[in-house]
């Protein structure tokens, strides 16, 4: 499922951030709201400059954003207009970003093609800390 209305990925947006519940950089935002497909990165732009303009969200001193209290309202009051499963799996992958994020955890993987036209995958997930 792709959000191509313009509030829908607003609100989406607001409901990571309040979820998230600490202020993030710019990437960090970015990354979180694109890793799903849910939104595109041209909408994301778009929709996180209104939320901006909207002050909805801001920049502190540090370069990071946060979601304001008028965010959270809105969050909070329209978070039934996003479909429950959308919502539920973007704040799930959300949280286990930053969870990778914050221990420094990397995920990787590799394929080798065999003759036998099978493949051999290799998944390799490291911590550092």
């Amino acid at each position: 499922m792709k959000l191509t209305e313009k509030g829908d990925i607003r609100l989406y947006i607001l409901t990571l951030m309040d979820h998230v519940d600490r202020p993030l950089k710019y990437t960090q935002i970015n990354d979180i709201v694109l890793q799903d497909d849910f939104v595109s990165n041209f909408d994301f732009m778009d929709q996180f400059e209104e939320l901006k303009s909207s002050k909805l969200i801001c920049e502190s001193s540090d370069g990071a954003y946060e979601i304001t209290p008028a965010g959270e309202f809105v969050a909070n009051t329209l978070k039934s207009d996003i479909a429950g499963y959308v919502r539920e799996r973007g704040i799930r992958h959300a949280l286990l970003f930053l969870e990778f994020d914050k221990t420094k955890t990397k995920v990787s993987s590799r394929t080798v093609p065999n003759d036998d036209g099978t493949f051999d995958l290799t998944l390799s997930i490291t911590r550092k800390g």
